[in-house]
């Protein structure tokens, strides 16, 4: 399966994930994993214009880009164990229960 992702795509998962208005998000990518069915993406996001900003998470598969986590904090478990991040990108997140625990 020969997979990619198009700027324009991810632009339209980040504002769904954050809010921010697609004509206003700045991003980067920062590390780029590519797997047998998928690649994930982990990059920053951030309003046009403003300091600061929020890591995010992402995945492309053959149902498109999927922002799964866009945040400064620990990430919910729900939100990045389903997708096999490196351990290295969230090496804990936050549980059903609200306790912070080690992936």
């Amino acid at each position: 399966m020969l997979l990619g992702w198009r700027k324009s795509d991810l632009i339209a998962a980040l504002s769904e994930k954050t809010g921010i208005p697609e004509d206003e998000i700045h991003f980067s990518v920062g590390e780029q994993i590519k797997k047998e069915d998928k690649i994930l993406l982990r990059g920053g996001v951030s309003r046009e214009g403003e300091m600061g900003g929020a890591a995010f998470f992402a995945v492309v598969d053959e149902n498109g880009v999927k922002v799964t986590y866009a945040g400064q904090g620990v990430p919910l478990c729900s939100e990045v164990n389903p997708h096999d991040y490196p351990l290295s990108w969230a090496d804990y997140c936050v549980d059903e229960n609200g306790n912070t625990v080690p992936r």
